[in-house]
């Protein structure tokens, strides 16, 4: 895509790469995805979008879930017939990036799954073979 994209260039209905958030259906445009997941890790993926808005506000975002899907497999040319593979996690970080053209911004999210609040924890004991006295 490039900088001089339209509103009306703006939808994700044939796009390999698709994202669902609180914002709305087409407000957000992804353009770059990197997930790192492994065996007993848990995922992070780092999106690189573009905003209608100029101005997302941290909290229409942050702590929100987000859905993510990447095509891996075409299907038999209708839309929507691929096989797509799902991503789904909290926006755990939310980077403003330079303003594009005609009131567009970009940005950078990090979305990870919801057990990674179980990580967030601080000041937590084990006492053992104490009573509550």
């Amino acid at each position: 895509m490039n900088d001089q994209s339209s509103f009306s260039d703006f939808v994700q209905a044939s796009r390999v790469l698709k994202v669902k958030s609180p914002l709305g259906e087409d407000q957000l445009l992804p353009e770059r995805l990197a997930v790192d997941e492994g065996v007993s890790r848990l995922f992070e993926i780092h999106l690189t979008l573009r905003a209608k808005k100029e101005a997302v506000k941290p909290e229409e975002l942050i702590g929100r879930l987000v859905d993510v899907s990447v095509e891996i497999s075409q299907g038999d040319g209708e839309e929507g017939s691929g096989i797509r593979r799902p991503f789904n996690g909290l926006v755990t970080e939310l980077h403003e990036g330079p303003p594009i053209t005609r009131g567009m911004r970009s940005y950078a999210l990090t979305l990870r799954p919801q057990m990674w609040l179980l990580s967030r924890r601080s000041d937590c004991r084990i006492w053992m073979d104490k009573t509550a006295v």
